[in-house]
């Protein structure tokens, strides 16, 4: 799924990408920030949304230093 959205982001014109946690799970905390990285690197000059709700996931992002934006939804 991942995969597809990566390609479906990079093929699209003016599209925003957004991505769910639910790709991203299972995966150990080492290599989480590599993998927002990639992601990031795939999609050049591109506006991306993540919507993640695991803590170890938000820090990870935080850890790329590429987090321009940051909106927190409780509830």
């Amino acid at each position: 799924m991942l995969s597809h959205a990566l390609a479906f982001a990079r093929e699209g014109t003016g599209v925003c990408p957004l991505f769910l946690d639910e790709p991203l799970e299972g995966a150990r905390d080492g290599d989480r920030r590599e993998m927002f990285s990639t992601i990031l690197d795939a999609l050049p000059g591109k506006q991306t949304v993540f919507l993640l709700s695991d803590p170890g996931d938000i820090d990870a992002l935080r850890a790329t230093g590429r987090a321009d934006k940051e909106l927190e939804i409780r509830g």
